[in-house]
């Protein structure tokens, strides 16, 4: 088992995990439908968990209260409870803690998907206990294996793991069946242990990857296990809609759906590569290629801490943020929330965030405004500051007790952590434009004090300013963003950096585009070196990730403040090569002699005056012409 896809991966999947934590605390509704409501009243509530009970008549997760009633009268309800005006998830993210405890307890290779959700790689102790031979009796109470290997009744679930574990009897033969089996016992143990200690029942999937583990985890549930044998991926994937793919649920899927017509991962499947690589490019094509023939080379990262902590609200209808004092309340309401949050986050994992994000969407869109943050200020009123003050951007409002346009969701997250105490941010765009002369001489204390205070990364705020800088700041500036485009390397070479200026142009422009050009690829490799590298390493859920308002692009949202810098830098760069064009067209001017130049306006004159007479000629001809057709 020397190659990453040839891996044991699980997938433990509480089955209707909100009903159950419920359940727990109100044992008398075991096995009556039911079903957890937000905490909005309105027709019932929105359902967001719904059991197996419940569901035999219909009702479903996303439907109303009131609905679900209609469709089982003796449906009931759970209402979430509410705090500080919104839901609170408390008990539900305790809970899930608990069982997390209980997995790490079995596994440490365990990648936590959600608050219900949980992938392990088994990999290591599927080894261990193969070399021991320390599996001989199998007994599975609850698992199913997916395929056809019963010749007398293969409608039988249960005859049908019989025949696949007689064939796969001898546990000392090196095979992917033997190493699943292995896995699919541990997982058993987990499950079990899950059950007895806490009360709560899930399913599971193992098979080779993350992907197939997914999918096959939901095949045979509430409280069941399911084993993908390597031989049953291909007609397992053949019946697999492309959108319940991950990656695939969005406007890739619907591409491969709508204009290339393809319905299941099979129909993928029989795309010849070289034409996904045309249609896709490269990259994309290939991993469409591998996706499609159960091929997932995504590890299991060590992660039971999220990656980012945020909450967030909705407001429609008549609760939308429409005056400052609305926008005010709610603002403060989340940050408290967030600072809870982040507190008990310190106590558990002893780490601080590094990075703060604002979501905000109203009629014009979605936006996003991220910031480094010092752990040093780390209240809910110095959030609420910062928030308020990046938020005052979208208010368009003339009126101070206004808010136009009005806010329909808010929310705020944290994320970036490190080690608590180890926090030494600093402004990106300091940290990017210093000169060679600050970055070799320490900066003292104060100046050490102000880089760590908070500075929005505000984009056509950035712009604006940078454009409306004196002459004298501009020549800094520039001279840094020389320095900032040269890798280490070229610094060591070279000592000086003409080979950024702008060359001198005596015939076109055509200089200055190649310059623009190069220019622009050194501030994509000098800002693209950070997201690649962090791609490379780690693969990351999508609530990491915001969208940019000025590329559209999803950019992980403590990769923001570089990612403007980005822009800001681009924008940087294209005002000094506009200014160096002036400048050049300016000179040109100023050496052709002053006899040219009037012979250059005679030229345009007379030229004029040619277009205007051939466009009388030709008139007059159009009009003797249908003259001569009228008279015939």
């Amino acid at each position: 088992m020397n190659r990453l896809n040839d891996r044991i991966i699980c997938l433990i999947d509480m089955d209707c995990f909100y009903v159950q934590v419920e359940e727990i605390e109100q044992p008398e509704y075991r096995g009556k439908p039911c079903g957890v409501s937000q905490y909005n009243p309105y027709k019932g509530g929105g359902l967001i968990a719904v059991n197996y009970e419940a569901r035999k008549f219909g009702v479903k997760r996303g439907m109303r209260g009131e609905e679900a009633k209609k469709l089982c009268p003796d449906f009931n309800i759970f209402y979430v409870k509410e705090k500080r005006g919104k839901a609170d998830l408390t008990k539900y993210r305790e809970a899930s803690q608990k069982i997390f405890e209980i997995i790490l307890k079995h596994c440490d290779k365990v990648e936590k998907a959600s608050i219900d959700e949980a992938y392990l790689d088994l990999t290591d102790l599927v080894m261990d206990k193969f070399r021991n031979q320390s599996i001989n009796n199998v007994k599975f109470s609850d698992s199913f294996v997916y395929g056809s290997f019963s010749l007398e009744n293969q409608a039988d679930p249960g005859k049908n793991l019989e025949a696949w574990l007689d064939i796969n009897s001898d546990l000392s033969r090196e095979c992917s069946d033997v190493y699943l089996i292995i896995g699919a016992c541990i997982v058993q143990e987990i499950r079990q242990d899950i059950r007895e200690t806490l009360g709560y029942h899930c399913s599971a999937g193992i098979a080779q990857n993350k992907t197939l583990a997914k999918l096959c985890a939901g095949l045979n549930k509430p409280n069941k296990q399911t084993i993908l044998p390597a031989n049953s991926v291909e007609p397992l994937l053949a019946t697999i809609p492309i959108n319940k793919i991950k990656n695939l649920g969005g406007k890739l899927g619907a591409i491969l759906h709508e204009q290339m017509q393809l319905n299941t991962v099979g129909d993928l499947a029989r795309q010849s590569v070289n034409d996904l690589i045309k249609s896709f490019g490269e990259k994309t094509g290939n991993w469409l290629n591998q996706i499609s023939h159960g091929i997932d080379l995504e590890p299991v990262l060590s992660r039971q801490a999220a990656k980012s902590i945020g909450c967030s609200k909705n407001f429609r209808g008549k609760l939308v943020l429409n005056s400052r004092i609305k926008v005010e309340h709610w603002v403060k309401q989340l940050c408290d929330e967030l600072q809870e949050r982040l507190e008990l986050d310190r106590r558990n994992n002893n780490r601080d965030p590094t990075l703060l994000v604002l979501h905000v969407t109203n009629e014009a869109g979605t936006f996003s405004k991220s910031t480094q943050i010092n752990t040093s200020r780390y209240t809910a009123s110095f959030f609420v500051s910062l928030a308020l003050e990046a938020l005052n951007v979208y208010n368009k409002s003339k009126n101070k007790d206004e808010w136009y346009p009005a806010i329909y969701t808010l929310g705020i997250s944290a994320g970036k952590f490190v080690e608590t105490g180890k926090n030494k941010t600093l402004n990106s765009i300091e940290k990017f434009l210093c000169s060679k002369s600050e970055i070799e001489h320490p900066t003292t204390s104060e100046e050490k004090d102000l880089n760590e205070n908070l500075i929005l990364n505000e984009e056509s705020e950035s712009s604006n300013a940078a454009a409306s800088s004196d002459s004298s700041e501009k020549s800094n500036r520039k001279t840094d963003i020389r320095s900032m485009f040269l890798n280490q390397k070229e610094k060591s070479k070279v000592e000086d950096d003409s080979d950024l200026d702008v060359q001198e142009i005596d015939e076109d422009n055509f200089l200055i585009e190649e310059k623009t050009q190069k220019s622009k690829e050194k501030i994509d490799e000098f800002f693209g070196k950070f997201s690649q590298q962090e791609s490379a390493d780690a693969k990351y859920d999508e609530i990491d990730f915001v969208l940019c308002d000025k590329c559209n692009k999803k950019i992980l949202c403590w990769e923001m403040p570089e990612h403007e810098d980005f822009h800001f830098a681009q924008q940087i760069s294209k005002e000094e090569n506009q200014t160096s064009t002036i400048q050049n067209k300016k000179r040109m001017a100023e050496q052709t002699p002053t006899k040219d130049l009037d012979q250059i306006r005679r030229a345009n004159k007379n030229g004029k005056k040619l277009k205007t007479e051939l466009g009388e000629a030709l008139k007059s001809s159009v009009n003797s012409i249908d003259s001569y057709f009228k008279k015939k």
